[in-house]
């Protein structure tokens, strides 16, 4: 469990000082049986009832999901703010069961001032390995000059690692291992691997630090604005005037896939792109304004109207928010199987001018000069390929053991020898377990 002291400029402040995050059961009896809803904080001789987000809305499916049993869940106090900004830790009481613990509280956000660039919040990172992807990624947000890139780590070739620690010591990104349960446990087992529980690294990446407008992004999306005189920061600041009731700005997703195959660091492969339809992100991804907004989300705000999983429906309200026309603006998807493809279609744009080009020259000289890069200039791909094996090969074993069949620890040696992996339970001053109460 992680507690967070809420910015006062958030729009959570309106109901709540302190929000928590925590894995909790989905097995409807606990629901039924309301054990959850019985948490306070106490202070001294006063309680201040926790508030559980619904767990129908939230991310917990209606049948179970292979044993995939513990999911984020969310709560909230509203302790009276004169009384919470002082806080450092909080005490949470169980007055169903009578235990109690004391848990920090994170106060960075509340105490700084907002950022007034775009925060980027990575899901979490596990087994990856794709240099080049991620380089690529790195660097289209360093040209906005106006961006954090926050990434969430389980499992990174070491080469991957380095190069986020380079960019972690130019500001651009702050490196966080992903919390997990202890190996070998059971609440490990019946807890996903990454997506189903990025949800816990969203809010903690919102409320862990202050600022004005997030964004989730994965390593092989880019957002990318025709017109080449405004920047994304600028171009949402602009429309937010325009459209003062918008909670967020939607883009719209397009596949990419480089005209030019030959990958070298001249980087003139990068210039031109062809265009087809995202079939599979039709929903897109947004900048949240956190003014306006509870939560982040992967395609847009998370909240009652606009929530993805497998109980409710797929049809996306866009009322709230505003997406872009797709000649103004769109969501480049370079996916790894499908960026060298050569695909047939009309649709063909330059995404990278000749300043650029020679800029990403120059940064990739000077990473090269730091780092002595010794990694292919490829996309990878054979851990996903490895991993997905795995995983069908396992799909009995998994089942008859009763492990949650998007947990990949099972895999785990399999994957272990295919490079030299940084894993997020070597970070002695970040890493944190997460533990059942």
């Amino acid at each position: 469990m992680k507690f967070y002291l809420v910015p006062r400029n958030y729009y959570s402040s309106n109901h709540a000082t302190i929000k928590g995050t925590f894995m909790g059961h989905c097995s409807y009896k606990y629901v039924t049986k309301k054990k959850i809803e019985n948490l306070f904080i106490k202070i001294n001789s006063s309680y201040y009832k926790g508030d559980t987000d619904n767990i129908n809305f939230f991310l917990c499916p209606k049948k179970s999901n292979h044993f995939c049993q513990l999911w984020p869940h969310r709560i909230h106090f509203n302790v009276p703010w004169k009384i919470a900004e002082n806080l450092k830790e909080v005490q949470l009481v169980n007055t169903k069961t009578g235990t109690n613990r004391i848990f920090p509280l994170d106060t960075v956000a509340a105490n700084s001032k907002p950022y007034e660039g775009i925060v980027v919040c990575v899901p979490v990172l596990y087994y990856y390995n794709n240099w080049l992807q991620i380089f690529l990624f790195l660097e289209k947000w360093r040209e906005e000059d106006n961006a954090k890139i926050v990434i969430y780590y389980k499992s990174l070739s070491l080469d991957v690692y380095n190069l986020l620690k380079y960019y972690e010591e130019i500001k651009l990104v702050t490196l966080l291992p992903a919390p997990n349960f202890p190996t070998g446990g059971k609440a490990r087992k019946k807890s996903a691997t990454s997506f189903y529980i990025s949800h816990l690294f969203f809010d903690d990446c919102m409320y862990g630090r202050n600022g004005k407008y997030f964004a989730v992004m994965d390593v092989d999306e880019y957002f990318h604005i025709f017109d080449k005189n405004i920047k994304l920061l600028d171009l949402i600041k602009k429309h937010s005037t325009i459209y003062p009731s918008k909670t967020f700005f939607n883009f719209e997703s397009m596949y990419m896939s480089y005209d030019n195959h030959n990958l070298d660091e001249s980087f003139i492969f990068g210039k031109t792109v062809t265009l087809t339809k995202d079939t599979q992100n039709i929903k897109g991804k947004s900048v949240t304004l956190t003014d306006k907004n509870e939560y982040i989300g992967y395609h847009f705000p998370l909240d009652k109207k606009n929530i993805v999983g497998y109980n409710y429906s797929n049809d996306f309200n866009y009322s709230d928010g505003y997406r872009f026309p797709a000649d103004k603006a769109i969501l480049l998807h370079a996916r790894p199987n499908y960026v060298l493809e050569k695909i047939n279609s009309p649709k063909k744009i330059n995404i990278l001018t000749e300043s650029q080009r020679l800029t990403l020259v120059n940064h990739y000289k000077s990473l090269n000069e730091s780092l002595k890069i010794k990694t292919p200039f490829i996309y990878k791909r054979n851990v996903v390929f490895n991993l997905k094996n795995c995983m069908k090969n396992n799909e009995k074993r998994a089942k008859n053991a009763r492990i949650c069949s998007s947990n990949y620890d099972i895999c785990h040696k399999r994957l272990k020898n295919l490079e030299k992996w940084v894993y997020a339970e070597g970070d002695k001053k970040k890493y944190y377990s997460l533990i059942r109460f």
